[in-house]
């Protein structure tokens, strides 16, 4: 979300909004407690590395996807964006989890694997790349950061995590991060 604004002025030459940068510090501030490094400090591993890694590319490639998108129509992006993603993914699976395939209940775990990769990520990715035809970048890495916070409030109300101060305070700051972006403040100047 935070690189989102950043790719866009690089690649595009388009400056985000003066009300992105108080959006984007809010919403890093909420994720902080989200995560709890708030209260347990911040430390960078090697996993923290590689998704920040795997950021990057996932903004660069919502950036290349979205120009694609306004030179073709929307379902050859989508179909370019499964592909990828289907055989990068075959691919990592061969190289680095082929070891365990012997443990695997195919017949158990096929139909599961099927559905989540057809529904949660073909499904989902598609209605994420028409749906950002129609949001401003920035707006859209918001958005896409609530994931964070409702993976949180399931998390709470299937009763796999106690509910905090943590997680109230993080998610209230996200919202107020969305709302920061779509208030249009020029309308609450008074007119002199």
């Amino acid at each position: 979300m935070v690189i989102i604004p950043l790719i866009v002025w690089v690649m595009f030459r388009r400056r985000p909004e003066a009300k992105s940068y108080p959006a984007i510090i809010v919403a890093i501030i909420g994720m902080g407690f989200l995560t709890n490094i708030v209260q347990n400090g911040f430390t960078l591993h090697i996993g923290d590395l590689l998704t920040l890694i795997s950021a990057f590319f996932l903004c660069a490639a919502d950036r290349l996807l979205r120009y694609a998108d306004h030179q073709h129509q929307s379902l050859c992006a989508v179909v370019y964006a499964g592909n990828h993603t289907g055989t990068f993914g075959l691919i990592w699976s061969l190289l680095f989890e082929q070891t365990s395939y012997g443990v695997i209940n195919w017949q158990a775990g096929l139909w599961p694997v099927i559905v989540l990769g057809i529904l949660s990520s073909f499904g989902a990715q598609t209605l994420q790349i028409i749906g950002q035809r129609f949001t401003d970048p920035t707006p859209a890495g918001l958005i896409l950061m609530t994931e964070s916070m409702f993976g949180s409030i399931f998390s709470v109300v299937l009763g796999f995590e106690p509910f905090t101060m943590h997680l109230l305070l993080g998610g209230v700051l996200i919202v107020i991060a969305i709302l920061i972006m779509q208030l249009d403040f020029s309308r609450f100047r008074s007119v002199e």
